[in-house]
């Protein structure tokens, strides 16, 4: 009886004593997986940040950062910078020859710094820098008050399928070709918003009824994130 109960106790022991050792194994390898994870998302953190423009843009890109912290609404978040802004920064920091640019409808984020924007009103004091000048104008009202050739680059983010639904956007491309040299254009890619008309099923053939004459140079599909971009020039 008494080596039966010694026996039972020390594998009882024992057995606790290896399920503490795997715990505290399994603790340490989760610690070690949370720094791994905490070092990637600062590193992604300083990737972010340093997406930086070209020397002869205007002024710097707009950031997560600004994105997360200098506006105090819903509509600005994470998930926007991931799905719209992220990419199209990214394009832009690849263009070495801008040096003017117009971005359309930005709401309270233009992407650039000391760039020029047109919208239908003048939202500058939620901007989170700086920028050169707001021109006040409804873009679907030709021609736009703008010079000929007047800009290097113009960037409509998400805001052209805005400018009508009936194919109103067919002349807001010939008003970009006159006014710029180049375009990058991101649009909704086959949202299901069959009660929000300009923004439903958007794909490739609505986006070239939309172009008209015109040609893209460049063109990336996002599946994960329903958008499509394309970049124009206007001077080929």
């Amino acid at each position: 009886m008494g080596n039966s109960l010694f026996n039972f106790i020390l594998n009882k022991s024992n057995s606790y004593n290896y399920y503490k050792r795997e715990h505290d194994n399994l603790i340490k390898e989760n610690n070690n997986l949370k720094k791994q994870i905490s070092s990637l998302n600062n590193r992604v953190s300083e990737l972010e940040k340093n997406i930086r423009a070209p020397s002869n843009f205007p002024g710097r890109f707009l950031t997560k950062e600004d994105v997360l912290t200098k506006f105090n609404e819903t509509y600005y978040g994470a998930s926007r910078w991931d799905k719209f802004y992220q990419e199209m920064v990214e394009v832009l920091s690849r263009m070495d020859d801008v040096h003017k640019i117009l971005e359309f409808g930005p709401y309270k984020a233009p992407l650039v710094e000391n760039e020029d924007v047109i919208d239908l009103m003048d939202r500058s004091e939620y901007f989170p820098f700086n920028i050169n000048k707001v021109i006040v104008h409804d873009c679907t009202k030709f021609p736009y008050p703008i010079k000929d050739k007047e800009y290097d680059l113009v960037i409509l983010s998400q805001v052209l399928e805005h400018f009508g639904i009936m194919g109103e956007q067919t002349e807001v491309f010939k008003e970009l070709a006159r006014i710029s040299k180049r375009a990058v254009i991101a649009l909704p890619y086959k949202w299901f918003s069959p009660f929000a008309r300009d923004h439903h099923m958007i794909d490739e053939k609505v986006f070239d009824s939309w172009q008209g004459e015109f040609k893209y140079s460049y063109q990336n599909i996002n599946t994960k994130n329903q958008t499509i971009l394309r970049i124009y020039d206007f001077e080929d």
